[in-house]
């Protein structure tokens, strides 16, 4: 059987009207502890009209269509001025002594920063339009979380790239199992049990967690390799423990709705839960990035030990 659509009980509005939580459709309000600046019913032209007015989604649709332009940007000057990203060019030249080891370092930003753009426009797109129709709400809401996964996934592939640069078999598995990993994700978020808004909201959270997670594995190795006190270990893992401990207070605050449950009513247009992850994930995009951007520089002028240059091990490897 398929879901009960409900029915509006005031038809939809032809002017810029917000309800209270009490007019809003179930399906809308979500958050009891946010009483306020529900747009229920909206059409798109509406839908349009509200991103320049006040309501309780404006900080949440400005947040990520600001972090979507970022990323854009970022990634239209990767692929048209990539010079601007690339420490070897400007610091180094090609001759670097790390110049073998950083080829091919655009496609792992590209991926990330490609990544970023769809999950960041997913997330803009379905705050702006959800609250047209509990059906319009329920695609929108799906596509937000696959953009969710295939961002969380995506920030494997720099430190991938960089932390097993030297290991090119180590690199391609991991990159590999990554990408299995996110295809069995996004697959498991197109079934309805998981990937509606009202439905799977545990699984979903388990799913996100096991992903975050998947990363013990790479780092331990990537450790393991180098040892605790390589200069690239104390460069890198604290920043890599750095994300890990602020996706945790995002997942916190928005698994609790922290403020707003202590003080219902008083955060309905700012400072929400919702608003806070956010804040949180699109600085932690930003902070990824700039690791990412460290790890290229620091990689750039430190070359493979011997017997782990990717061009020896290529060259060795066409000669068996």
């Amino acid at each position: 059987m398929g879901c009960v659509i409900p029915t509006p009980v005031y038809g939809r509005p032809r002017e810029y009207v917000l309800v209270d939580y009490a007019a809003a459709p179930a399906w809308l309000a979500t958050n009891r502890y946010i009483l306020s600046g529900y747009r229920a019913y909206f059409s798109f032209r509406l839908c349009l009209v509200s991103i320049f007015r006040l309501h309780n989604e404006s900080a949440n649709m400005w947040s990520h269509l600001a972090a979507t332009g970022l990323a854009a940007a970022l990634l239209h000057a990767l692929v048209v001025r990539s010079w601007v990203f690339d420490p070897v060019a400007r610091a180094v030249g090609a001759d670097g002594p790390g110049a073998d080891v950083v080829a091919g370092h655009s496609s792992a930003f590209a991926i990330y920063l490609a990544a970023g753009v769809v999950a960041f426009a997913a997330s803009a797109i379905f705050h702006t339009f959800y609250c047209t129709s509990a059906p319009v709400s329920a695609l929108l809401a799906r596509l937000d979380y696959m953009g969710i996964a295939l961002l969380m996934s995506a920030a494997f592939m720099p430190g991938i790239h960089f932390g097993f640069a030297c290991y090119p078999l180590l690199s391609s598995f991991y990159q590999l199992l990554i990408t299995l990993v996110s295809a069995a994700t996004l697959g498991l978020l197109l079934f309805p049990s998981i990937g509606l808004f009202h439905q799977g909201y545990y699984t979903r959270l388990g799913m996100y967690g096991m992903l975050a997670g998947l990363a013990v594995v790479p780092i331990s190795h990537w450790v393991y390799l180098h040892g605790w006190a390589a200069e690239e270990v104390s460069l890198i893992l604290g920043r890599m423990l750095m994300v890990f401990f602020w996706l945790g207070v995002a997942a916190v605050i928005y698994v609790t709705q922290i403020p707003e449950r202590w003080f219902p009513g008083t955060f309905d247009y700012f400072g929400h839960s919702h608003m806070i992850w956010h804040a949180i994930a699109a600085w932690i995009f930003w902070y990824h990035l700039n690791s990412a951007l460290l790890y290229l520089d620091f990689r750039s002028q430190h070359a493979c030990p011997k017997g782990h240059n990717p061009i020896e091990f290529v060259a060795n490897a066409a000669d068996r």
